[in-house]
């Protein structure tokens, strides 16, 4: 009893003696020293006659294995991954588990996807589907990118292939066309180069040939020819060097379509190019051979020089390209002759003017109009460009007839344009002479509401005007009789209205009785007759008579927001001497002094209204 007492009592002797091992209906029964029980663990497998078999027994603790009770010669790694997942073990496990085994290797007998397939791994198609389709997309978004560029950069080798022979080489401007420091382009024809710090374009030839006539080309130097500065005969290939026109061809002008060629301006070309061909047919060149619109240069200035004359012993051995046929004689076509001649350079320059008149190239039938655009061209200049490509050579003018034709409808073109622009001057001058006209009659008629006629035409010649006497002059005053009380009951605007209508009545009848209406002062109202146009007696008449027209007026005048309201007057009048003249220079006032001015004042204050 006693010891029942203290184990009840003192829990920690109790805690001390409960380790023990027991056998029990399951097998051993194990209490460790913290109080828990250490499970058993029976690893379960078939035998190779498919009966269940027990293949180990595993005591475990807190600390891990602590014995294993049979180990059968077979263990599959399956039940060692359970036990690792229940159990959360460690790698001592796995050493015991080859410690009995004696290193033998283990054997997996289940399936990778595990029995339910809940274990498999994530196919490649999910775990990349993603990455490759985005991938896919993007190559083939570069090889469309590819071969678009490629398609672009051929596109652009044909269409330089085609222009190589254009000497608009250089991408210029009209607001900047000596800037091409950075813009040289050189072509098959063509090589860009400086000589002596000045641009300069030196034409290829395939051909080397004797040199003659060199110097005396290099002397020609007039404003229609592009100057030659010679021969560069050290490399492989010849090249005649040409002074550098800022603007390129008259084809590449005309082929860009943004310049706004007028008529005058196509004649100012075609004098251009006449010119130059004179001068070449009288000298020793002779004749062109190869006249184009692309030898036609432009300068800054817009003058056209003819380039590529005078090496006709480098031509001779030389292939005319086929474009250049379109400017080809017909007759030099059929004889194939290569050199050329003084008819087929006026059949050359008729092919040049169609395409200056037309802005278009020579035979574009692909982008025609039956039409030259609007543009006012003479029938002089058409049928001139007619006679110079006529079939036959003989029926051409010669170049000392197209220069003077060219040079009389030009300046027939100017004369027309001087005369146009005197006619249009002098219908301007006659528009802004009425307009002026116009303006000054309104600026008058103001004038003369604020000031008499006589004392403006004084004013407006700049003269002083000066003080005047009269001897007999009738002065009228009149004003509102009570207008305070009127304007009691009106609002500002509504006094400024009525008096405004009343008034507007006053001036019209004065205009009609010939009576100078001098001011208004508040609702007084001021005239007089006999100054500044004396009138004889006549001017009290005119002041009664006006006085009579007020008073009539006034019966059937009637303020608007007021119908029962019933204005009255008060009238003064007397005759007598008066003294008027300009008083002040800004905003002047023609102004009446003397004491017939201050008697009609003082009748009118005291006097009584008329009815």
């Amino acid at each position: 009893m006693y010891l029942l007492a203290a184990v009840k009592n003192n829990f920690y002797v109790l805690f001390l003696h409960v380790t023990f091992k027991i056998s029990g209906w399951s097998g051993n029964f194990n209490i460790n020293s913290n109080g828990y029980r250490n499970p058993i663990y029976s690893i379960y497998g078939l035998s190779p006659n498919l009966e269940e078999t027990i293949y180990a027994n595993i005591l475990m603790n807190s600390t891990g294995i602590v014995s294993i009770y049979s180990f059968k010669s077979l263990v599959a790694v399956s039940q060692y991954l359970l036990i690792k997942q229940m159990l959360t073990l460690d790698l001592n496990l796995i050493n015991t588990l080859k410690k009995y085994k004696k290193n033998k290797l283990l054997i997996i007998t289940i399936p990778v996807c595990d029995f339910d397939n809940s274990g498999c791994p994530p196919a490649f198609m999910e775990l990349y589907g993603t990455y490759i389709i985005l991938g896919i997309v993007i190559i083939v978004v570069v090889l469309i990118l590819l071969m678009l560029s490629i398609s672009y950069v051929i596109r652009l080798k044909e269409n330089g292939q085609k222009s190589t022979y254009s000497l608009q080489s250089v991408y210029t401007t009209a607001s900047n066309p000596t800037v091409i420091d950075s813009n040289f382009k050189d072509s098959k024809s063509h090589v860009f180069m400086y000589l002596h710090g000045e641009p300069v374009v030196a034409i290829k030839h395939i051909s080397r040939p004797k040199i003659t006539k060199n110097d005396a080309i290099r002397q020609h130097d007039k404003n229609n020819l592009n100057k030659f500065l010679g021969l560069c005969t050290d490399g492989t290939q010849y090249l005649s060097i040409w002074k550098y026109c800022s603007r390129g061809s008259l084809k590449d002008v005309i082929e860009k379509g943004t310049l706004n060629i007028d008529s005058f301006f196509m004649l100012c070309i075609m004098r251009d190019i006449i010119e130059g061909l004179y001068y070449i047919h009288n000298s020793i060149v002779e004749f062109h051979g190869h006249l184009t619109s692309a030898s036609c240069l432009v300068d800054e200035r817009w003058q056209v020089k003819i380039n590529d004359y005078g090496l006709r012993f480098i031509k001779e051995l030389e292939e005319r390209p086929e474009k250049t046929l379109l400017w080809t004689a017909p007759e030099l076509l059929r004889e194939g002759n290569n050199v050329g001649s003084k008819e087929g350079d006026i059949y050359s320059f008729a092919i040049i003017c169609s395409e200056i008149v037309t802005k278009k190239l020579a035979f574009n039938y692909l982008d025609r109009e039956e039409s030259v655009e609007g543009k006012k061209t003479s029938k002089i200049d058409l049928e001139l460009i007619q006679e110079c490509w006529s079939e036959d050579p003989k029926a051409r003018p010669k170049k000392i007839e197209l220069v003077n034709i060219i040079s009389r409808n030009l300046f027939d073109h100017v004369f027309n344009m001087m005369e146009e622009y005197a006619q249009n001057l002098e219908n301007e001058v006659e528009q802004r002479t009425r307009e002026l006209v116009e303006e000054q009659k309104k600026s008058d008629l103001l004038l003369y509401r604020m000031l008499p006629k006589q004392v403006a035409e004084l004013l407006k010649l700049g003269k002083t005007v000066a003080p005047e006497s009269f001897d007999a002059a009738t002065v009228f005053f009149s004003d509102v009789v009570k207008f305070t009380e009127l304007a009691r009951r009106c609002t500002p605007l509504q006094v400024v209205n009525l008096l405004n209508e009343l008034y507007t009545i006053f001036d019209n009848i004065i205009e009609e009785c010939g009576v100078y209406k001098v001011e208004t002062i508040g609702d007084g109202y001021l005239c007089v007759s006999g100054l500044p146009r004396r009138n004889g007696n006549d001017h009290a008449k005119e002041v009664a008579e006006m006085s009579f027209q007020f008073l009539r007026k006034l019966k059937l005048f009637r303020v608007p927001h007021l119908p029962d309201e019933q204005v009255k007057i008060r009238i003064g009048i007397h005759t007598g001497p008066v003294v008027a003249g300009i008083i002040g220079q800004t905003m002047p006032r023609y102004c009446l002094f003397g004491d017939t001015v201050n008697t009609a004042s003082r009748m009118e204050s005291n006097g009584k209204c008329l009815y």
